[in-house]
């Protein structure tokens, strides 16, 4: 089954990101990275992916990615396509949904600052989805997986605490057809990809909200609540990469991202 990827880079409806200022760029998705900018490295790592035969680019405009000649090339090759974002993450999906014909499901969705992630991680998220029957998909590492790479901390992740474990989210999620959309409602609240409480209460309901914080649910059962509450069947894929929860949020994941690249590159083209 073949997907299209879209990958968010536009601004937070806050503005700018901090790091964007320091560095002089319009977007956090420019900053440049290892030689690169980070929309850039993302890209190619979904234009690596056979799984995905289509890549849309949910910015303000075409013209922010023009500013990185090498995106420019992609556009102008039809390797990439600009898909205007919109108020929210939640908007900008639906704003995507709506180019796209039935046939261009599934669609894949991750962010421009996940810049560890790499196409056996795709590979594996997509087969997964494929095997699956659920609607909507969230990509989850667990905890352990992280702790074996990452001192305590280190990546800044932010756990979910489920009965079988604790899990963070990796900014992958898949929505397997149209009629699935309307479970990116999750999303509307905010900037980022977040499992927010308020997100949570608003989409799922109270009762979700209390059990969720309870910890007293297994993952599969949370997802199944949770997608009977939005009406689609949801269900997590389990990522055993412990880069794949990390996406440069702020200087110090910038900082780690940086040097876990650097580490892993060697063994990566050596594969």
């Amino acid at each position: 089954m073949a997907f299209t990827a879209l990958i968010m880079a536009a601004n937070r409806p806050a503005g700018p990101d901090p790091m964007a200022v320091t560095r002089k760029v319009s977007h956090k998705a420019l900053m440049p990275f290892e030689g690169q900018t980070m929309l850039r490295r993302v890209v190619d790592i979904y234009l690596a992916a056979p799984e995905v035969d289509r890549i849309l680019i949910s910015m303000e405009t075409s013209e922010a990615m023009r500013q990185d000649p090498v995106l420019a090339a992609y556009l102008d090759e039809g390797r990439i396509n600009w898909v205007e974002s919109g108020v929210n993450l939640f908007a900008s999906v639906q704003k995507a949904a709506e180019s796209l014909a039935v046939s261009d499901y599934p669609l894949l969705i991750t962010t421009a600052d996940n810049v560890l992630h790499t196409p056996s991680m795709v590979a594996h998220f997509c087969r997964q989805c494929d095997a699956g029957g659920a609607g909507v998909y969230v990509g989850l590492t667990r905890q352990a997986t992280v702790a074996a790479t990452y001192v305590d901390g280190d990546t800044m992740a932010s756990y979910h605490h489920m009965a079988d474990g604790s899990y963070s989210t990796c900014n992958l999620y898949a929505i397997m057809a149209p009629e699935h959309v309307k479970a990116a409602v999750a999303m509307q609240g905010g900037g980022q990809f977040r499992i927010k409480k308020r997100n949570v209460l608003k989409a799922f309901g109270l009762v979700n909200l209390v059990l969720y914080k309870s910890g007293k649910l297994s993952c599969a059962a949370l997802m199944k609540r949770a997608g009977k509450a939005l009406g689609v069947p949801l269900a997590h894929v389990d990522m055993p990469f412990a880069d794949a929860p990390v996406d440069v949020d702020n200087e110090r994941a910038f900082a780690l991202a940086t040097r876990m690249f650097r580490q892993e590159q060697p063994r990566q083209t050596a594969a």
